[in-house]
C-alpha cells in the first residue's frame, strides 16, 4: 500500500528528519513537515489508510491523532502531532491515505521550537503510542513514503453521464 505526503501545495516541505540530533539531547523520533512561508491551519491528510485509535492532547506533543493501520503483515501506529486545534475525527473513524483530513498544521505542545513552529510531526511505530515507544520500534516516516510512494492523491471517481433520453 502506498504512503502519501501529509501536506502538499506551494511551499510544502520536509523539515527535521528522523534521527536528527541538532539542538536536541535525543535523536528526533519522527519527521516534520511544514510550509516555507510559515503557513498554519493548512490541512494535513492521512499518510496511509487506517482507523483512528486516539484523539488527545499531550503537553509535549500538543493536539494529537493516532491512527492504527495494517501494512502487509506489520501493524503500525501513525501519530500526528502539534495540530492547531483538536481534530474533528473520533476514535473508530476510518481514514483514507491522501484524502482524509487529520487536522490543521499548528504549533501546539511544549516541544515546538521557534525554528520549527507551524508544522506537523509524524511518528510511526509498531507500538500503540509512538511518542512513548522504545526507539527500536520506530520507523522513519520519510523513508516509508519514499519506499512506498503514492504519486498522486487518490482521486474521486468521475460520475458517469446519464444517457439522453428521447
Amino acid at each position: 500500500m502506498p504512503y502519501f505526503e501529509p501536506i502538499t501545495g506551494t511551499g510544502a516541505e520536509r523539515r527535521d528528519a528522523f534521527g536528527a540530533t541538532h539542538n536536541r539531547t535525543q535523536p528526533h523520533r519522527g519527521g516534520d513537515w511544514g510550509f516555507t512561508n510559515g503557513s498554519h491551519r493548512k490541512p494535513v491528510t492521512a499518510v496511509h489508510d487506517g482507523i483512528v485509535t486516539r484523539v488527545d492532547y499531550f503537553a509535549g506533543m500538543g493536539h494529537t491523532v493516532m491512527v492504527r493501520n495494517i501494512n502487509g503483515h506489520e501493524h503500525l501506529t501513525i501519530e500526528y502531532n502539534h495540530f492547531d486545534e483538536r481534530s474533528k475525527l473520533k476514535r473508530g473513524d476510518r481514514v483514507v491515505g491522501g484524502e482524509t483530513i487529520i487536522g490543521l498544521i499548528g504549533a501546539s505542545g511544549t516541544y515546538v521550537q521557534s525554528k520549527t513552529a507551524y508544522h506537523v510531526h509524524i511518528a510511526i511505530s509498531t507500538q500503540p503510542a509512538p511518542h512513548m515507544a522504545a526507539r527500536a520500534t520506530l520507523k522513519d516516516p520519510f523513508k516509508l513514503i519514499d519506499d512506498h510512494p503514492a504519486t498522486q492523491p487518490k482521486k474521486q471517481a468521475t460520475p458517469r453521464k446519464k444517457k439522453a433520453t428521447k
